[in-house]
């Protein structure tokens, strides 16, 4: 007798919310965000309302909307996420997402707001002793900075990062670190050379290369050839193609200015209301007792 296999919503329908979970984490690594998406807003709808799963779930929702360039999105699942993680007192999943939600502010222009963000995060993680939370706030909060506008305050963090995480023996957080460095100096060169400060800018050249070299090795001893081939280049001393995609992305950036205005209109329109509706149901509350 042949058995009958059920089909996908017969099986989603029995599954539990930590069974989607684990689906959405699966498509997060292989990079399939929208099927990650989808299980992420099942696990929600199977969700406690006020459980670890449903900040699981709400956490993993920012993640792949920011991954498919929903920045807004991101923002709004990732606020959610984070207000239950602070009622379940889980200071690491915070320290976390406070820097991931520092990441979705900086594409939706909100630089100020990410650095907040960022800094929450690394008083978190040094309160609680989270060293690695610590390495990767840091990390943030330089590229914050850099962002803004002043990419030596945003190397003198990442140098922060890169010391914290060799202290550590944290070899992806060491490249990591090195890698922003290097984007740090190709965005403060460009920067410099704006500004007719050349030798800034020569200098600023000489501390990629030097940034680029140690990561590269780094990356060759680790086995990653991603992230090798990406620095290589600039440690063999390849500036000017680097340069010359800095000046692009910096034309790109005046584009996407008016669609960034236009998205943190909508996120303030969106946060008053909220924060209007919950000062309503407050005295409603209050007229009742």
């Amino acid at each position: 007798m042949l058995s009958v296999l059920p089909s996908r919503s017969a099986a989603d329908a029995c599954a539990s919310p930590r069974e989607f979970l684990q689906r959405s984490q699966a498509a997060l690594g292989s990079g399939d965000h929208a099927a990650g998406l989808e299980h992420a807003e099942q696990a929600l709808q199977h969700a406690v309302a006020d459980g670890s799963e449903r900040a699981e779930a709400l956490t993993q929702q920012s993640t792949h909307q920011w991954r498919l360039g929903r920045f807004e999105d991101a923002v709004d699942s990732g606020r959610s996420a984070l207000a239950l993680w602070g009622r379940l007192a889980n200071d690491d999943q915070r320290c976390a997402l406070l820097c991931h939600l520092a990441v979705a502010y900086s594409e939706l222009g909100l630089h100020e707001e990410a650095l907040r963000h960022a800094t929450e995060s690394f008083d978190c993680a040094r309160v609680h002793g989270l060293r690695g939370r610590e390495v990767q706030a840091l990390n943030r909060i330089g590229i914050c900075f850099e962002r803004l506008g002043d990419p030596a305050q945003g190397e003198r963090f990442l140098l922060q990062s890169l010391g914290e995480a060799r202290d550590m023996h944290d070899d992806d957080g060491t490249l990591v670190a090195l890698n922003n460095l290097v984007a740090t100096t190709v965005g403060a060169c460009h920067l410099y050379k704006q500004r007719g400060e050349h030798d800034a800018s020569r200098q600023a050249i000489e501390r990629g290369r030097s940034y680029a070299t140690q990561a590269v090795a780094l990356a060759r001893r680790l086995g990653d050839a991603y992230r090798q081939t990406v620095i290589e280049g600039k440690a063999l001393g390849k500036f000017e193609p680097a340069l010359a995609h800095c000046e692009a992305h910096h034309a790109m950036e005046l584009q996407r200015a008016a669609l960034q205005n236009q998205a943190q209109a909508r996120l303030m329109i969106n946060r008053v209301e909220v924060e209007h509706q919950l000062a309503l149901a407050e005295r409603a509350r209050q007229v009742s007792r």
